[in-house]
C-alpha cells in the first residue's frame, strides 16, 4: 500500500470517528428536530399568509394583472425610480410569458410557494448549525479528549482535516434533510404536484422557466455554501479561543448583525465583497430596488468558497501550532 492510499484509509477512519461523535451528541439530534419544527411553522405561515388565487380563465387573469402593472407604471403619484420601473416591467414580461404558455399562477397556498418561501427561512438552519460546529473542537478541550487524540499516530493536520470533512458532511446532511422534508411537508399540506409546477423568473435580463423543485435545488447549492462558510468560521473561532460559547455567540452575532450592516451600507459597493450579504443573499431578494449594487449568485458562491478557504487556513495553522495546554 503506497503512502497516499495509507493516508486515505487513516482519513476515512478518522472521519467515521468524528461522525460517530457528532451523531452521539444530543445537540445534533435537537438541531434536526428543530429543523423539522421550523418547516412545520413555515407551512402554517404559508397557509395563513397567502390567500388562494381563484380564476376562471388563465388568459383573463393575466390580462388583468398586466393591466394593473401598466397602471402602476403610468401612475405619476407613485413617483417610481428607474429601478422600480424596471422591476414592474420585468414582472410584466413574466406575466406575459406565463399567459402565453398557460402557466397557472403559483403565488398561493400551495407546495410551490412553500418550496420558494423556505429559502428565506434557511437562516434558522444556519444558526442551529453554528451551535454544532462550535462544539466539534471545543468539546475535545472541555472533556480532555484532545490529549488522547494527539497521542494517536496521526498528525495534527490529518486530525483537523478529518474534523473539517466530517463537519462538511454534516452540513450536507442538514441541507439534504431540509430539502427532503420540505418536499414531504409540501405534499402533506397541499399536493405533490406543486413541487413540479413551473416557476418563471428573470435572470440577467433573460426569462428562465424551471420547476419549483429545480428552483429550490439551485438556491440550496448557495445555501449549502453559506452554511459551510458559517460553520467554518465558527470552527475557526473555536480553535482560536477554545470556548464553544464564545465561538457560537460571536458567529451568531456576525451572522445576525450582518443583515443590519448590509442594509445600513447598501449604497457602498464594497459591501458586496464582504461576508455579510453573501451569507444571506436570499433574504435580500425582495429588497433589490434599495441596493445600489447587485450580487450574482455565482459571484456570491465564489466569494463564499474563498472565505471558507481563508477560515480553513487560519484554523489549520492555529490548530497545528498551538500548545494544547495553553
Amino acid at each position: 500500500m503506497n503512502n497516499f492510499s495509507h493516508y486515505c484509509v487513516k482519513q476515512i477512519v478518522l472521519i467515521k470517528n468524528e461522525l460517530k461523535k457528532c451523531v452521539s451528541k444530543r445537540s445534533v439530534f435537537v438541531v434536526f428536530l428543530l429543523i423539522l419544527f421550523s418547516l412545520l411553522l413555515l407551512a402554517a405561515k404559508v397557509k395563513g399568509d397567502y390567500e388562494g388565487v381563484f380564476f376562471d380563465d388563465i388568459q383573463e387573469y393575466y390580462e388583468s394583472e398586466i393591466r394593473d402593472l401598466y397602471d402602476s407604471l403610468d401612475d405619476s403619484t407613485l413617483d417610481l425610480d428607474d429601478e422600480q420601473k424596471q422591476l414592474l416591467l420585468d414582472q410584466i414580461r413574466v406575466d406575459e410569458y406565463m399567459r402565453d404558455h398557460r402557466i397557472a399562477p403559483y403565488k398561493t397556498q400551495s407546495s410551490t410557494n412553500y418550496l420558494l418561501e423556505m429559502n428565506s427561512w434557511f437562516a434558522i438552519v444556519v444558526l442551529l448549525s453554528i451551535v454544532v460546529s462550535g462544539k466539534m473542537i471545543t468539546d475535545e478541550y472541555k472533556y480532555g479528549t484532545i490529549s488522547l487524540l494527539l497521542t494517536t499516530p496521526n498528525k495534527r493536520g490529518t486530525i483537523f482535516i478529518s474534523k473539517v470533512i466530517a463537519l462538511m458532511l454534516l452540513c450536507g446532511c442538514i441541507v439534504f434533510v431540509f430539502i427532503v422534508m420540505s418536499i414531504v411537508f409540501g405534499g402533506l399540506f397541499w399536493n405533490i404536484e406543486g413541487v413540479f409546477a413551473k416557476v418563471v423568473t428573470i435572470e440577467k435580463g433573460n426569462i428562465q422557466c424551471r420547476t419549483a423543485l429545480m428552483q429550490m435545488l439551485k438556491k440550496s447549492v448557495h445555501n449549502f455554501l453559506a452554511l459551510a462558510t458559517c460553520a467554518m468560521m465558527t470552527m475557526m473561532l473555536s480553535v482560536i479561543c477554545k470556548n464553544g460559547i464564545i465561538s457560537t455567540c460571536v458567529s451568531s452575532f456576525i451572522y445576525l448583525s450582518g443583515a443590519q450592516l448590509t442594509i445600513a451600507f447598501r449604497n457602498s459597493i464594497l459591501m458586496k465583497y464582504t461576508l455579510f450579504p453573501n451569507m444571506q443573499l436570499q433574504a435580500f431578494e425582495h429588497m433589490k430596488s434599495e441596493f445600489s449594487y447587485r450580487i450574482d449568485i455565482r459571484e456570491s458562491a465564489c466569494l463564499l468558497v474563498a472565505y471558507s478557504v481563508l477560515f480553513f487556513i487560519i484554523s489549520y495553522v492555529v490548530f497545528c501550532r498551538r500548545n494544547i495546554y495553553e
